[in-house]
This record gives structure tokens, sequence and C-alpha cells, in this order.
């Protein structure tokens, strides 16, 4: 077991004061960091002692910070020195001491330390743009990520900082709950389901369905029209979306069900990389869908009831303007839609083409040729298509 008698010299840079508070953690900060990562620990607290913080801050990182390292890695734990000192900075020694306490909260919730990490550079930007919003926000941390998640929890702070940029005290209402704003932007930002309240349940439910271990994590950060909604794989790992706005209860914990089933039915059944090559942006488009498509056609000759699953969520209409989006929205229902009608040139000879082809499902190289095919088609169409504003339905 590592010896605190080993630290010595940071131990004396403390002073009796701190010596006295590393030897009440000491058994705890062991069980939690390696060699290495309990001199990184020590330096932390004499540099927090050294900025002139206060005791009490120093007692509260050596406090929590062995529990934080435990959830989320030493590496994200020791992160919070830079934040505590920024939030110090900006607002006081009392406001610091929270960055902490509620770091324990933050990685209880989150458990993944990128996302930690994504937890910490929130709190950078929200010191920076709106220093009187951090602590109402560290203060009521576990609610506020149980109800919104991280990505949730930056949008709504951000409404916060932008909508009252030039009124500090209404910001500060805002950020406190004051304010009928503040309060109704929660509301709404509250309506989903979260990724930690669902990854059990739906990590039995993959078990159940596939009989392998595939491992579940939130998507960190994503940017673009898609921002939110997208779904990840990484060899057997998932990635998910930290929260699904606008769905919440049975309904969000469906479309989870609904996510990590397509993505378990791409690891089961596309195995291999789609070569891109010469491929136009509309083109690989196209590929995904109809590879989207097989997969689940394969699945469902498995789990037939995973066809309703699935179908819940197609909403596209055999109406409205001709749109590159609208036009892939539409073949991706009627592909899995037995009773959807759609007599559109393009959406139908898509649907016959594919179930043409049934008997080479099982060759992802279908996807390929058929997806280029139709590509070219509605490139003929002239059809705008914008790969950046490019959203996949259903989500």
């Amino acid at each position: 077991m590592t010896k605190l008698d080993d630290y010595n010299e940071l131990l004396d840079a403390l002073g009796p004061h701190g010596r006295e508070m590393v030897q009440s953690v000491w058994l705890e900060a062991t069980r939690s960091f390696e060699p290495v990562g309990l001199t990184r620990y020590l330096q932390g607290a004499r540099e927090i002692a050294t900025a002139g913080l206060g005791w009490s801050v120093v007692l509260a990182y050596l406090r929590e910070t062995p529990a934080i390292a435990r959830q989320v890695g030493e590496g994200s734990a020791i992160r919070m020195i830079d934040v505590a000192l920024s939030v110090y900075a900006r607002t006081g020694a009392r406001t610091a001491e929270q960055v902490f306490v509620a770091g324990v909260v933050a990685a209880r919730r989150l458990r993944d330390p990128a996302l930690f990490v994504g937890y910490l550079d929130f709190l950078g930007e929200l010191v920076e743009s709106a220093p009187a919003g951090v602590a109402p926000v560290l203060s009521r941390l576990d609610d506020l990520l149980e109800q919104l998640g991280l990505d949730g929890l930056r949008r709504w702070a951000m409404l916060g900082v932008q909508s009252h940029m030039r009124d500090p005290a209404a910001q500060a209402r805002y950020f406190q709950l004051d304010s009928v704003e503040g309060r109704a932007l929660l509301r709404v930002e509250g309506d989903q389901t979260v990724f930690a309240d669902i990854e059990r349940r739906i990590s039995l439910y993959l078990r159940a369905l596939w009989g392998r271990e595939m491992k579940l994590r939130p998507v960190i950060h994503t940017k673009g029209a898609s921002a939110g909604r997208r779904s990840t794989i990484e060899g057997l790992t998932i990635r998910l979306p930290q929260s699904y706005r606008g769905f919440a209860g049975q309904s969000g914990l469906a479309l989870y069900r609904a996510a990590a089933a397509h993505a378990a039915a791409h690891i089961m059944f596309t195995t291999r990389r789609f070569p891109v090559g010469s491929l136009k942006p509309l083109q690989v488009a196209l590929v995904s869908l109809i590879e989207d498509a097989r997969v689940e056609q394969l699945a469902i000759t498995r789990f037939p009831g995973l066809r309703g699953l699935w179908r819940t969520f197609h909403m596209a209409q055999p109406d409205g303007a001709i749109t590159s989006g609208s036009l892939m929205a539409r073949l991706a229902r009627a592909l899995i839609d037995e009773e959807f009608i759609d007599d559109d040139p393009w959406v139908s000879k898509g649907r016959r083409l594919f179930f043409e082809q049934r008997h080479y499902w099982e060759d992802q190289s279908m996807s390929r040729a058929l997806g280029g095919l139709l590509g070219n088609d509605m490139g003929q169409m002239r059809v705008q298509f914008n790969f950046k504003t490019y959203v996949v339905a259903p989500a």
C-alpha cells in the first residue's frame, strides 16, 4: 500500500492543517488513484491552497475527488482544478467549493469520462458568459441532469445567456428559476427521455435479442442538422443520444429501444464498411438508406415484432413538396410499412427493386448497387440535396 510518508515534500508545502486534511482522506485516495495519480492529486491540493481559495475548498477537493476518479477516471477528475480556479476568479471561493461537491453528482449521473469532460467544458463556458448562473446550476445539478441530461442542460443554460446578455439581474433570475421564462424553458427541455434513465433496460433488451453483450454509451457531442438525434457504432459499442427531446415516458423508451435495436442490427448484418469511392453525397445517403432497410428486414425475419417498433416512428406522408429529404423519408417508410401507399414513380421504383432482391438481402453489396442506382435517378430529377442539412428520418 502506498504510504503517506512517501509524499512528505508535498505535505510540507501544505502545512500542518493541510497534512491533517490529507490524513483524513488518505485511505480513500489510495483506493482511487495510482501512485502517479496520488502525486498529481496532492499537487492539486497545493495548487488550490497557493491560489488562496481557502481551506474549505482544499478540503472539498481532497474529500470529493477520489470518488469522482473512481467513476470517471483520474485524468477527468483532476481537470476539475482548472474549472474551480476559473469559477473562483469570476465568482468566489464558495462557488469554487461547489464545483467539487457537485462533481460527485455529475460523475455519478454521467459515468463516462468524455461526457464528464464535456460537463466541465460546459461549466467553463457558463462561467465565462454568465458567472451568476454557475452557483444556481451547481446547487440544483442532480435534479437538472436527471430532468435534462447534459445536452438539455447546456441548451437551457445557453438560452438564458443569450436571452439576457444585457440584463444581469434578469439573467440571475433565469438561473435561480425565479422567472417565468426560466421555468417554462426548463419544462420544454424536460419533455424528453434521458439516456441514463433507460441505459440498463436497453442493455438487457439487446442481450435478450441477440444473446451477446453490446456496450451502450452516450453520444458526447454532435453538430449539424442531426445533432442530438444520431446514434453511432464503434465495434460492439453503441453510442445513443444523451436525450430525445419531445419524447417522454413510454414514447421516449420506445424510441431508445428502436434506435438501439437498429444499431444492433447493423452490428449483426453490416459486416464491413462501405467504400465511398467516387460516390456523390446523395448516393452515400441513399446507400445508407437501403442498408438501413436491409438490416432491419433481416432482423425482422428473426424477430417479427421489430417491424411494429420501427414502423411507429415513420411519419412520412405521400404528399407535400417534392424534396430530396421528403422523397427519401417516403422511401424509407415504404420499405418497412406494407400498408403505406405512395404513387411517386421514384418511391415506387425503389420499393419494387428492393423487394425484388429479397433473396440478396444477406449480401450487403446490394445496398451499394441499389443506392447508387436510385441516386443516379434522383440526380436526373434535378432535386436539390444538401448533405450538411439532411436529417435522416425517422429519428
